[in-house]
């Protein structure tokens, strides 16, 4: 079926002033659709999402005070005074949060064309007119994403391991000096080396001693077309007699250890160049997160499971718990994420295992365990 244009031909008054004029709503024919108004704040023109869905045939939903703008296979989540908007489950950041205003949420239009690609909308650079691709509901899959199962074939196939730390971040340093970053290198190191004997593709954030801000680790994964994302690191505890594995993935912290964990791994953020960047990705906005992360939720909570035993059945070390939290870490990774604490470094049994080559070979044998496990189970329900 044949899909028709929509042209937004805008008069533009000014950055000073609030309201600015209306865009214009033309089909590819030239014929007049209405108008939609826009405002400007600062240099950035605003306009309501909901006459923009209305006018494309885009689906517009609100849930839990998220907006939901779903459009081929993708989902935009947008929220009021936000400045982080969520295109699949990708963390990215608007000019200027969106206002709400008469019934409506107004968002940056510059920030949809770097939501949206060009095939959905793009700019006319001849007279400035913007192109919408206007869509039947038909059109539009379930929910704006395709299923697994929905694809003709489809494995698991390259997984990124995220070794903590790095460079002027040392982590977690036991009392004899042993510390996290050259720890979890050498784990993450085992681990690709199994995997990659095993026919899968392993990629790791860093393969040497260097400091990687938090938001480049999934942004690596997701540019190197991860089917996973596992970020290993070694645990700490004022308590020395406190030892144990524990897994977690990304969702609103339940308990109090959890929250702790994820403040002593968040805080990570202070060494980097721009740590504001963070600083509104808190509790009051984990609903919106919770639901960009939604379609890897339970893949995330299965891996950590799977994790957690297999560790626990080969080395000395006990298990603890599956736990989440609000791991900056994971945040924006497209695809089933976890981060595993391999052991307390302030213990000094799981401190002895840890410095053992043969611990950490029989740690990263584990992984690859629950690893090739997950990516079976995923398999066999993709062909379902």
């Amino acid at each position: 079926m044949k899909r028709a244009f929509v042209c937004f031909v805008f008069l533009f008054l000014g950055s000073g002033s609030l309201w600015a004029s209306s865009l214009l709503l033309l089909d590819t024919e030239g014929v007049p659709l209405g108008r939609v108004p826009y405002m400007v704040q600062g240099e950035e023109r605003l306009v309501p999402l909901t006459a923009i869905a209305s006018k494309s045939g885009w689906a517009l939903d609100t849930e839990a005070g998220v907006e939901v703008l779903r459009v081929d296979t993708l989902v935009l989540r947008v929220r009021r005074n936000n400045p982080f908007y969520f295109l699949n489950a990708q963390c990215r950041q608007f000019t200027c949060a969106p206002q709400e205003w008469d019934g409506a949420l107004w968002v940056p239009l510059s920030g949809l064309f770097q939501a949206l690609p060009e095939k959905l909308l793009r700019q006319n650079p001849q007279d400035g007119s913007l192109q919408i691709k206007k869509i039947k509901m038909d059109d539009i899959p379930s929910r704006g994403e395709l299923s697994r199962s929905s694809q003709s074939v489809w494995t698991m196939n390259t997984v990124i391991i995220d070794p903590g730390h790095g460079g002027k971040d040392v982590g977690a340093v036991s009392p004899s000096g042993t510390m996290e970053k050259d720890i979890v290198l050498d784990i993450s190191r085992r681990l690709a080396k199994i995997l990659l004997k095993k026919g899968l593709v392993a990629k790791l954030t860093r393969t040497d001693d260097r400091f990687i801000p938090l938001a480049e680790r999934t942004k690596f994964a997701n540019s190197n077309r991860g089917d996973l994302f596992v970020s290993i690191h070694c645990n700490a505890s004022k308590a020395r007699s406190a030892r144990g594995v524990e897994t977690y993935f990304l969702s609103p912290a339940r308990t109090e250890n959890a929250i702790s964990v994820a403040l002593l791994e968040n805080s990570v953020v202070k060494l980097e160049e721009n740590p504001a960047q963070y600083q509104d990705l808190t509790d009051e906005n984990y609903i919106l997160l919770t639901m960009a992360t939604s379609q890897y939720l339970k893949d995330s909570e299965n891996l950590a499971s799977l994790t957690l035993q297999d560790v626990a059945e080969v080395t000395p070390i006990p298990k603890r718990r599956v736990d989440q939290a609000g791991f900056y870490v994971l945040i924006g990774a497209s695809m089933p994420a976890i981060l595993f604490e391999a052991g307390f470094l302030t213990n000094s049994e799981d401190e002895k295992y840890l410095t053992s080559k043969r611990g950490r070979q029989k740690i990263a044998e584990a992984l690859s365990r629950s690893i090739l496990q997950l990516k079976s189970q995923l398999e066999v329900e993709a062909l379902r």
